[in-house]
């Protein structure tokens, strides 16, 4: 498969997780939606598992784009996949246990990654709509290295989704999904 029929994919879905996690957030929150009970009761049960795949496809994504075509990761998508690729055993481990107490630990190492992940994202744009000159002067790399500056953009599809903002979605939609899971003492009312 073409990196660019790759990228195609990937963004696409990216994309389309958007509103998803919107809707998710929604029916964890509310009852606007319909059939919010049966949503909130299934994803109490499922949410393990779904983590555990997405933080798994991620994981696959990232190293397909480093190994498969070549892509080589700045210090900021080091971080950022430092907070992904536990999740994969974690979540795997949790989801085969059925062991809901891993939900904080998994929303903690996911917000950390998100907020590497929105600044970079934020370097990114205002590299690509801005000055390169600034957004070269928010990141701790040289941007004149042998080594990938983590101000240099090197997807953008739909003038906003690149690897950091890949990241985000990733760790957003994990982050909803653990809100569903419900604590042995208590409702769906506490985190």
């Amino acid at each position: 498969m073409s990196e660019a029929l790759f990228t195609d994919i990937v963004s696409t879905l990216v994309l389309l997780s958007i509103p998803l996690i919107g809707i998710l957030f929604i029916a964890r929150y509310s009852y606007i939606l319909p059939y919010t009970d049966l949503i909130r009761k299934q994803l109490d049960t499922y949410a393990l598992p779904l983590g555990f795949l997405i933080s798994f496809f991620a994981t696959l994504g990232a190293l397909t784009y480093e190994v498969v075509y070549g892509f080589v990761s700045c210090e900021f998508c080091w971080y950022q996949r430092i907070a992904i690729f536990p999740m994969v055993l974690l979540l795997g481990i949790a989801s085969l246990r059925n062991d809901k107490s891993i939900k904080l630990y998994i929303i903690v190492l996911a917000l950390l990654g998100t907020a590497v992940s929105v600044y970079h994202w934020i370097v990114h744009m205002i590299g690509i709509y801005g000055s390169q000159a600034s957004a070269d002067s928010l990141v701790p790399c040289d941007p004149d290295s042998l080594i990938t500056s983590c101000s240099k953009t090197e997807i953008l599809e739909y003038g906003f989704i690149t690897i950091p903002f890949m990241a985000i979605s990733t760790l957003l939609l994990v982050i909803v999904l653990m809100l569903f899971i419900k604590n042995k003492r208590s409702t769906f009312d506490t985190i």
